[in-house]
This record gives structure tokens, C-alpha cells and sequence, in this order.
């Protein structure tokens, strides 16, 4: 029940809140850093249930460790929130998943939902990382909310992208970019 709530909140979270107009990068930063304390959360229950799985969690740990210290540098310097595409919810997704296994102690397939959990997450990492090549490579990098389209970030790290963005008007005095592939 506890996980299916937290992605449940996940989700409506960020829909209830481009509904009203309060969609800030403020509240997109503060939102994702929420989301990974709960996901945090839940594995250090399961880990305190099962501690052989510690080895699983810690490269998940690290990833979220990078990730949020570079996030939390772009936006507090910057002023610019990366975006991953819908498909990035696989992260979260994955996480719930590899914990319902811990938790149900299925143990012929945690190893295998463990290890497919941490090789989504850095994946996704590499493309924030690529997201950020692309912002950086415009004339003139600006400040605002960046999403990350169609494996951009992926496909500029391999070198195999032609980039091009689209500044859309949000309606709430704000607006948002789109990386994508052309």
C-alpha cells in the first residue's frame, strides 16, 4: 500500500500542479528531491528487513548521490532545471518494482530486478549528463526548465545527434524547452 501511494503521489503530483499553474523549476527540483527521499526511504525499510540487499542498493544510492548534487548545482548557478522525458519515469518505476521484490522476498529473482533497477537509473543518469552537453552547446546557454526528448541525452554522449529546441510558453509566465533529436 505505502509504495503504490508514493507512485501514485508521484504522478499526480506534477499533473495537480500544471493544472493550477504552479509549475516552477523550484517546485520540479523540490519535487524530484522529494521523490527519491521516499524511494531512499522505502529501500532503507527493505534493507533493514534484508540486509544482503545492501549490495544491490548502493550503486542506486551513488547514482542518486551525483545526480542530485549536480541537479541542485545547475539549478542554484544556473537556473536551469533538466528534465527527463516521460520515459524517465522508468527510474522511479524501476525502483518500486526492484522493492516490491525485496519486500515479497522472492529471492531467485531480486538479484535479477536489482541489477535491471540499477542499470535503468544510470542509463537515465548518462542521459541528464548528455542534457546537459545539449544546453551547454547552445550559442548562448540560458536560464529555465529543459526537457530531455527522445534519448538526446544518450545520443549526444555517442555523438549521433543533431539537436534542435523548441521554447514553448507554459501560460504560467514561464517557459519550457524541449531537447530533442531532428
Amino acid at each position: 500500500m505505502w509504495v503504490s501511494s508514493i507512485i501514485v503521489a508521484d504522478v499526480l503530483d506534477g499533473v495537480l500542479a500544471r493544472r493550477i499553474g504552479c509549475d516552477t523549476i523550484a517546485r520540479r527540483a523540490i519535487d524530484a528531491t522529494v521523490d527519491r527521499i521516499c524511494i531512499h526511504a522505502a529501500f532503507g525499510v527493505a534493507i533493514v528487513l534484508h540486509p544482503e540487499f545492501l549490495a544491490l542498493y548502493a550503486p542506486l544510492a551513488v547514482r542518486d548521490s551525483i545526480a542530485l548534487t549536480a541537479s541542485g548545482l545547475l539549478v542554484a548557478r544556473r537556473g536551469v532545471l533538466l528534465m527527463g522525458g516521460h520515459w524517465h519515469k522508468l527510474a522511479s518505476l524501476s525502483c518500486a518494482c526492484f522493492g516490491l521484490v525485496v519486500l515479497s522476498q522472492s529471492r531467485g529473482i531480486v538479484t535479477g530486478a536489482g541489477v535491471a533497477t540499477v542499470a535503468i537509473n544510470w542509463v537515465l543518469l548518462g542521459d541528464y549528463v548528455g542534457g546537459f552537453l545539449a544546453w551547454r552547446s547552445e550559442p548562448t546557454p540560458i536560464a529555465g526548465r529543459y526537457k530531455i526528448r527522445g534519448l538526446i541525452g544518450i545520443r549526444t554522449l555517442l555523438g549521433g545527434a543533431s539537436l534542435t529546441r523548441a521554447r514553448i510558453d507554459d501560460g504560467a509566465g514561464s517557459s519550457l524547452t524541449v531537447i530533442a533529436a531532428s
